[in-house]
């Protein structure tokens, strides 16, 4: 569980973010954006009054900087999560448990679901990495219920 808001680098206009327990903000020039990855939609959304006091901090204002997400998904039925935590493990080169609190699995509406709420806790961009060496078909079946989910909001 990320328990410290991420360091955030400035690298040209898009902001990147690394693990690490020291907090900083380097957004001090427009267009900004903060793009963490192996952050659950819970820890996403915790983060975000951490992050705007750090804006402020650093003499910006929170609209200022556009909120985004990378999110690892497998798409599929129940070995859908062990799936998808061996390909991130071998992408990694770490063990599987690993990514067990940074992957979002299950059937695509489960998923959908799952990454509607990064959308809900301010998210203006979902960036998504199929755990799959043929992402395509799972893709679409998760932009589909996606699409349906948001448009109803």
């Amino acid at each position: 569980m990320l328990n410290t808001l991420p360091v955030i680098e400035r690298d040209s206009s898009v902001m990147r973010c690394t693990a690490s327990a020291a907090t900083s903000l380097a957004c001090t020039s427009s267009p900004s954006r903060w793009i963490p990855l192996f952050v659950s939609p819970a820890d996403y959304g915790a983060a975000m009054g951490r992050l705007d006091k750090e804006i402020e901090r650093a003499g910006r204002q929170p609209a200022e900087v556009a909120r985004a997400i990378v999110a690892f998904v497998s798409v599929g039925a129940r070995s859908a999560a062990d799936r998808g935590r061996a390909w991130m493990s071998s992408l990694y080169g770490l063990p599987t448990k690993m990514f067990s609190h940074h992957l979002v699995a299950g059937d695509a509406r489960t998923c959908a679901s799952s990454l509607a709420r990064f959308i809900a806790a301010g998210a203006s961009h979902v960036a998504v990495c199929v755990t799959d060496d043929k992402p395509l078909a799972r893709f679409g079946e998760l932009a589909g219920e996606f699409a349906d989910l948001t448009a109803r909001r």
